[in-house]
């Protein structure tokens, strides 16, 4: 701050040379720029403190706990059927060689219609245990690769199965606020999906909002694509007259385009991020998807995640 006001107060000098002093205008402008030269990179440099001190506290060991919210019960893209919003219960743990523990259950406002008449047809429908590894590979590239077992809490025995585990291969790189995204996840019990995303956006950095806090917001644009043979199974017996057409949902296409407006605030060891995007599902091809909706819908998300672990110095 005293460094801040000397430089004020030094603008405010060469005003005054300016008024008194023929020919000051010229060097009086010189040390304006000379000035506001070293207030931009003052303010580059407690910028840069915040982004430094952030992602020091993120590889640290830590505890996090994390609370989702999503308006809809959103899965490859598409609607399901599963009217209601879910809410998603996150407790894990980060070592700092990046080593990763994660227990996450699933919350549904209404259950499923494929439950109503189960002898166990919780709310609580989903929970999952997940084990990983992230770590940053160069300066701007990270990677993430986890196993996830699912505790499915509702339905027959033989929807439970269906799907019971996943592993997600994610990396992303960073250039100047430019971000690429790619994505692998793979779910396989007695059938199997596979889902891949790729992910282009744009970071725009707002600082000292309240204190040491930063707000980012990310414009996205992301494509997935993949199969959903296993998902359809479950709506589908198999005497349907078109389980013929699971041969054809079997085959890699494209499956829903998705503009997203993230909107991440981080100040210490909070974050929040609220995210809307529009879900425009493609190549609706049985008519069991058909009839679960194909219309583009809007998807919001919000996501409050609280850090306890050594101070990250912001």
């Amino acid at each position: 701050m005293i460094r801040f006001t000397s430089i004020l107060m030094l603008i405010f000098l060469v005003q005054v040379v300016n008024a008194q002093v023929p020919g000051g205008e010229i060097a009086g402008d010189s040390l304006i720029e000379i000035a506001q030269s070293r207030v931009d990179s003052l303010r580059d440099a407690r910028n840069d403190r915040i982004d430094a001190a952030t992602e020091r506290f993120d590889r640290l060991s830590h505890v996090e706990f994390t609370m989702d919210f999503m308006n809809r019960v959103v899965y490859m893209g598409r609607n399901w059927g599963i009217r209601g919003s879910q809410v998603l219960l996150t407790a894990g743990y980060n070592h700092r060689t990046g080593v990763y523990g994660e227990i996450t259950g699933y919350h549904l406002t209404k259950v499923p219609k494929s439950a109503q008449n189960d002898p166990v047809s919780p709310t609580l429908a989903q929970v999952d245990f997940t084990l990983g590894f992230r770590k940053q590979l160069l300066e701007g590239w990270n990677a993430d690769v986890a196993y996830s077992y699912w505790w499915i809490l509702y339905g027959t025995s033989v929807f439970r199965n269906e799907l019971k585990n996943s592993f997600d291969l994610n990396t992303s790189y960073e250039y100047r606020n430019f971000l690429v995204t790619a994505d692998v996840y793979f779910m396989w019990g007695k059938t199997s999906n596979v889902e891949v995303t790729f992910g282009l956006g744009k970071g725009f950095n707002i600082y000292h909002i309240f204190g040491n806090d930063r707000l980012t917001i990310t414009p996205t644009f992301n494509v997935g694509a993949g199969s959903t043979t296993g998902m359809i199974k479950k709506y589908k017996p198999d005497t349907d007259p078109y389980s013929d057409s699971l041969a054809n949902l079997g085959h890699f296409r494209l499956l829903n385009l998705e503009p997203a407006l993230p909107i991440e605030y981080r100040i210490g060891p909070v974050d929040f991020t609220f995210a809307a995007s529009l879900e425009i599902p493609r190549n609706i091809v049985d008519p069991a998807e058909s009839t679960l909706g194909t219309k583009p819908f809007m998807l919001y998300q919000g996501t409050l995640k609280f850090f306890i672990g050594k101070k990250s110095g912001t």
